[in-house]
């Protein structure tokens, strides 16, 4: 694996981990689509992924 590899498969999982925080655990769709800070935090974090 090169380093340009390594770096973005690190990138993407902090991303992921960072995600996880933002939904504090709870997997509801609905309290997703409903909380606007939320739902653009994860967006922002999939860009950068």
């Amino acid at each position: 694996m090169t380093i340009e590899e390594n770096k973005l498969l690190t990138d993407i999982k902090e991303a992921i981990l960072s995600i996880d925080d933002h939904l504090e655990g709870r997997r509801i769709f609905t309290e997703y689509e409903q909380n606007k800070t939320k739902r653009r935090a994860v967006e922002r974090e999939l860009e950068t992924a």
